[in-house]
């Protein structure tokens, strides 16, 4: 009889180890076989590495994989482009679309959407016009730029750009009691 608890008692141990690991082992990552032959073409330069990625990585990828068989020809031709283009790209510079890309996703739902309206209204504008407004912001000086984004709210240490102004003055009366303010600080200015 002793020796029958003892046995049940090692299986049921057994058992709760085999319950644990395995859901460890559920959390470390999508096995490579778990994903569909379609999924396994797309992501196929990852073979080799797919088990050493984190699993955040991992489903990343795989959302990436099924939205990429949805895509048109031309839409694929031109994600092929960006990720060309990506590679290109020195690792500053990644690092500040990475935290770009933070922050837009940070944004409430609001925010983000008035952001996106912004941005198409800046890129339907005449390509002289963007050229233009470009060219003067880069005309102002330091001093004036940092004073924009101050009265803005804008940070320029946590990857806030120049291109967030449109998206930080929300409406006509933001724009002109900001000019108003300028306007009246560059008066003091002259005073003094």
């Amino acid at each position: 009889m002793n020796k029958r608890v003892v046995f049940y008692t090692m299986c049921a141990i057994a058992i709760s180890c085999i319950f644990s690991l395995s859901a460890v082992f559920a959390d470390s990552g999508i096995l490579w076989t778990d994903l569909s032959p379609t999924e396994r073409e797309i992501l196929k330069p990852l073979k080799k590495t797919w088990d050493q990625l984190p699993l955040k990585r991992q489903k990343r990828m795989k959302a990436g994989a099924k939205r990429w068989e949805t895509l048109t020809p031309s839409q694929r031709k031109q994600a092929a482009e960006q990720l060309r283009l990506w590679k290109t790209l020195p690792q500053k510079r990644k690092e500040r679309v990475r935290q770009r890309f933070d922050y837009f996703q940070s944004l409430s739902e609001e925010d983000r959407s008035f952001f996106l309206i912004q941005k198409n209204r800046f890129k339907d504008l005449p390509e002289a016009r963007r050229r233009e407004l470009r060219e003067q912001w880069k005309k102002l000086s330091p001093e004036k730029r940092s004073e924009i984004r101050g009265l803005l709210g804008i940070d320029r240490k946590n990857g806030d750009s120049p291109d967030r102004l449109e998206h930080r003055m929300k409406n006509q009366s933001d724009r002109r009691s900001i000019k108003n303010r300028l306007d009246r600080r560059e008066r003091e200015k002259r005073l003094r």
